[in-house]
């Protein structure tokens, strides 16, 4: 250790300058105690031992609380601050000084330099070691002052970091390391993904509901308007004897409209819940579509159309597993549309039929009018999805029938599709035959 008295510092060796000197007036106060300094150098050099990994030679690291005391108290002086320690090179050998300034009783001043000469060869590879997962083949080479922004310099030894000819040539990183990058990047595209998919469900479900509200709304407003002003002219007694059965069938036909409208909506929510309950059993296709007949043809006539369905073909005698009320539910569903797009269609009628072919039995509901165009066909079944067409002639409708018709059709084991045709348009409900005949 180099303490007060030695000679002047070489000129070889790199230590940076002393602090500026102090003011030797009895102005300045000792900053810590005899004991308090002997605690924290025997802490300081036991501490940087450990995190040396014994690169410091342990000769020139005795630094017991007898030789503190010796040190602190060499003829009345006592320490008054010390510096941080920081490397130097003595010829081929480097060390690690600090500057120190002791105090005597008398108020006088004066400056020594503590140091350890380190195991340079002991102290590299002990700094390799930390970076060999990255680096396995560098070394450590003497830093030059244009190094001083190289983000490969050691910020506190005047070293630099060389890779090595692997890295230098752009060898592979360990297979831990791309391991963990690829993890991350993976993570982050997941994440980003997740966000994504999240805002995109978040909109449509935002879509969705306001189509709903929108075409709900429509949907109530003609008939509680006609609710509204034929009752009033009944109550009012304006409406003359011959003429009260065409009012309240007007209002019977808007209430039915209404029943209509809100089964589909329950059905949907039921579905949308997965709370819905299928009733599914063995019946023949004929005796299970026979009593919804005359419903469908009174919702026809509203519209001056005719039903067609011969029940004595070979299909309709048929044995299906299927729940009936599911089946009437999609069949007038198509009915109803067929009455909005096929009025005043040329014949004016809508086929019923029925075809069995291998496990399944179709039903089949054709009209006659203008048909769906083309860019229509693959969106019709969407919820809430009405045709530009439709919106602009102000049908009626909120564009959930067909959607919640496919949703029931599959729902019993079948499906809904539309069929392609040169006119009008054909939609075919496909039922699973039963097993053993009908129950």
């Amino acid at each position: 250790m180099l303490c007060a008295g030695m000679p002047e510092i070489p000129s070889s060796w790199s230590v940076l300058p002393p602090p500026e000197p102090e003011q030797e007036s009895g102005q300045l106060e000792t900053r810590q105690s005899t004991e308090y300094q002997k605690l924290a150098n025997t802490k300081e050099f036991a501490g940087r031992s450990r995190a040396l990994g014994g690169a410091v030679e342990k000769s020139q690291m005795q630094f017991n609380a007898a030789t503190v005391s010796n040190n602190l108290l060499v003829g009345g002086w006592s320490l008054l601050r010390g510096g941080l320690p920081r490397p130097a090179r003595f010829g081929s050998d480097l060390f690690l000084l600090r500057h120190l300034q002791w105090k005597r009783a008398d108020d006088v001043t004066m400056r020594s330099i503590q140091g350890a000469w380190l195991n340079e060869q002991a102290f590299k590879a002990m700094l390799l070691r930390e970076i060999a997962d990255l680096f396995p083949a560098a070394t450590l080479v003497p830093a030059r002052p244009s190094d001083a922004g190289d983000g490969l310099a050691l910020a506190s030894f005047p070293w630099k970091i060389a890779p090595g000819n692997g890295a230098a040539a752009g060898a592979p990183l360990p297979r831990g390391v791309v391991l963990t990058l690829a993890a991350g990047w993976m993570a982050a595209v997941l994440a980003i993904g997740a966000a994504w998919l999240l805002v995109v469900g978040l909109m449509r479900l935002s879509e969705r509901r306001a189509s709903f509200v929108s075409a709900v709304t429509h949907e109530l407003r003609t008939p509680l308007t006609t609710f509204q002003i034929y009752s009033e002219m009944l109550e009012s007694g304006a409406i003359k004897d011959d003429q009260r059965g065409h009012y309240f069938q007007t209002l019977r036909r808007e209430a039915e409209r209404l029943s209509h409208l809100v089964e589909n909506v329950l059905a949907f929510s039921r579905i949308e819940r997965g709370s819905a309950r299928s009733a599914a059993g063995k019946h023949v296709a004929g005796a299970l579509v026979a009593p919804m007949l005359e419903r469908f043809r009174g919702r026809l006539g509203e519209a001056n159309l005719r039903l067609v369905a011969h029940m004595e073909d070979p299909g309709w005698q048929a044995s299906v597993e299927a729940d009936p009320a599911a089946v009437e539910h999609v069949l007038f569903n198509l009915i109803d549309n067929a009455t909005k797009y096929a009025a005043g269609s040329d014949p004016a009628e809508v086929t019923l039929e029925a075809e069995a072919r291998g496990k399944d039995v179709k039903i089949r509901v054709r009209d006659h009018g203008d048909g769906i165009p083309r860019a229509e066909k693959k969106r019709i079944f969407r919820a809430f999805h009405k045709s530009a067409a439709a919106a602009a002639e102000s049908r009626p409708g909120v564009g959930l029938g067909l959607s919640l018709s496919r949703r029931l059709a599959r729902a019993s084991g079948g499906d809904l599709k539309l069929e392609h045709g040169d006119r009008g348009a054909c939609f075919t409900l496909t039922l699973p035959r039963a097993r053993h005949g009908a129950g």
